[in-house]
């Protein structure tokens, strides 16, 4: 029996290969441990999603991987884990911003 992963969460997870060894343990466990597509199906198939408390963007990157017609954005206080989503999300249209915790709309 092989265990092989869908498109969309093969290429989310191959996004995280040039960050730390760290990052990518904590990536995959966190994707082994979270019903991720049960939550992608749960999201609107398009416009606007905010992901609060992204931290390393793998539920805001799976989300865009998932549907092109989403416009999604990331939001942490965590600078550090920001940076990462931020490389393993470069070439796509997806943000990534860092809030703090006394953050109040405008």
């Amino acid at each position: 029996m092989t265990f092989r992963l869908p498109a969309p969460s093969r290429r989310t997870l191959r996004r995280y290969g040039a960050l730390p060894l760290s990052t990518r343990a904590h990536v995959w466990l966190r994707w082994l441990s979270c019903p991720f597509p049960a939550v992608e199906a749960a999201v609107p198939r398009y416009g606007r999603i905010l992901d609060l408390g992204c931290g390393h963007g793998l539920l805001t990157l799976y989300l865009a991987d998932c549907g092109s017609e989403r416009d999604v954005h990331g939001v942490d206080i965590d600078m550090a884990k920001l940076v990462e989503a931020r490389t393993a999300a470069f070439g796509t249209a997806v943000r990534f911003d860092v809030v703090t915790a006394d953050w109040s709309p405008p």
